[in-house]
């Protein structure tokens, strides 16, 4: 589904709403509450619009909208929990499009499985599923999580990550976490108090695909209301920002202007800036997750799942509580929130985290390069700093360390980082590549050093 065929599907709610944002005439399957713009989740939209609008054909929603299979083939895959309000995973989707600057058509289990026949695309072998072979056809994955992370939890999400994490193809799979951070959870630390810096539905062209069958979404049941009142409407009850951790550099951190050659930015340094406003508490919640412990809406499909995962021939059999497979996944995705999260557990003091990140790192079997970005972190310290060689896995091949005007690193802090690279087996052994930068600490760090 095009990111201009989601826009369409909440201009399309709007529609349906009263100057208050409450969706008229639609309630809460449980509760029986009214639904409300800012709040409704896929779970409900699903029951509202893409089941009833699909019924007649009883085909999919992306099949509903689309006259165009080309202009369909997905360039991203979406992880993501089901319950997250629509309007929150759409902003995640629409700034990821910006980010990374790609063709801004997605795979949205919703959206492509077929909900009147999802046996078709819920197989036996997850790996014959939709979402096996959707994966297989796209550049990677973009996880969106919501504030409380709840994609770790969820076998179906367990399984996608550990697509990615075990992926031998080449090139290999990008993996994006995105979180939509609203004001009031904290998302006002980067300008989201700026109406001009929060976000808002870009304004596009005709949706792709929709031809003839527009006029669902301009009948009398949408109303007449325009795309500007969504977006006047967005700006005063959905602040807040996107935040992404990417897998490797966007485009925006290779774009090196003279204000950033003026300060010593480089790509690396740019990532690790940008990522730092990324919620410690969701990066957190990525240190613990274990991919044996998600939850399944179905039983059977957790089953399946596991014993894919371990590679038993026997998909139906009883899964194992524990399992090396399990540890080898679970210790890759540790170590990428860990490497991501790093630097504003050091700058909050965040004792136990980092302890736990640090764990992460040195349990991380596959990476072979590190980078570390802590320019201009004044609470890092040299004994941080030693803890974090000590912690290097032992494959690693290159490592970078920039901390450039740290202004606590002292020389008994880094002649501690000095015997932690060099002691027996430490990462000194297999490094080919240190890259150290310590320009503008003190005389007596860099004195330390030499």
């Amino acid at each position: 589904i095009s990111l201009e065929q989601l826009l369409d599907v909440l201009l399309f709610v709007w529609r349906r709403c009263n100057r208050s944002g409450v969706i008229n005439f639609w309630r809460h399957a449980q509760t029986n509450e009214s639904l409300t713009f800012k709040t409704i989740n896929l779970y409900e939209l699903n029951r509202w619009l893409i089941v009833p609008a699909t019924a007649k054909q009883r085909c999919s929603y992306v099949e509903l909208v689309s006259s165009h299979e080309r202009k369909q083939r997905p360039e991203w895959f979406v992880s993501h929990w089901w319950g997250e309000p629509v309007v929150h995973f759409v902003f995640c989707l629409q700034e990821f499009a910006y980010q990374r600057g790609h063709r801004a058509v997605f795979w949205v289990c919703a959206y492509c499985n077929n909900q009147h026949e999802l046996t078709g695309d819920i197989t036996l072998d997850p790996s014959c599923s939709s979402f096996g072979r959707a994966f297989r056809r796209t550049r990677g994955v973009l996880v969106v999580l919501d504030k409380c992370a709840t994609p770790f939890r969820r076998t179906w999400c367990a399984f996608e990550l550990a697509m990615v994490i075990r992926s031998e193809r080449k090139p290999r799979p990008i993996l994006d976490i995105a979180i939509f951070v609203a004001e009031d959870d904290g998302g006002n630390d980067q300008g989201a108090n700026d109406p001009d810096t929060s976000p808002t539905l870009v304004q596009y062209p005709e949706a792709c695909g929709f031809g003839q069958k527009r006029e669902m979404f301009d009948g009398t049941l949408g109303g007449t209301r325009s795309a500007d009142e969504l977006q006047s409407f967005l700006r005063v009850e959905a602040r807040g920002d996107v935040r992404i951790i990417s897998d490797g550099f966007l485009p925006e951190d290779e774009i090196i202007s003279e204000v950033d050659k003026l300060f010593g930015h480089t790509p690396a340094k740019k990532k690790a800036l940008r990522e730092r406003f990324f919620p410690v508490r969701a990066a957190a919640a990525g240190l613990s997750v274990a991919i044996e412990q998600a939850e399944a809406s179905v039983p059977e499909d957790k089953q399946h799942i596991l014993n894919f995962i371990t590679g038993s021939s026997d998909l139906n059999a009883v899964y194992p509580l524990a399992h090396p497979a399990y540890d080898s996944v679970n210790a890759a995705l540790r170590a990428r929130f860990a490497m991501a999260m790093l630097r504003k557990v050091v700058e909050e003091g965040l004792v136990e985290q980092w302890r736990q990140a640090t764990a992460a790192i040195s349990k991380d079997s596959k990476s072979l390069m590190l980078d570390f970005g802590f320019d201009h972190c004044s609470a890092l310290t040299g004994e941080m700093l030693a803890n974090l060689a000590e912690s290097l896995p032992p494959q690693l091949v290159g490592l970078s360390l920039h901390c450039q005007l740290c202004s606590s690193l002292d020389n008994e802090g880094l002649a501690g980082l000095g015997r932690s690279l060099m002691r027996p087996g430490g990462a000194s052994q297999v490094l080919r590549v240190l890259e150290l930068d310590f320009r503008g600490c003190s005389q007596r760090a860099c004195a330390a050093w030499d």
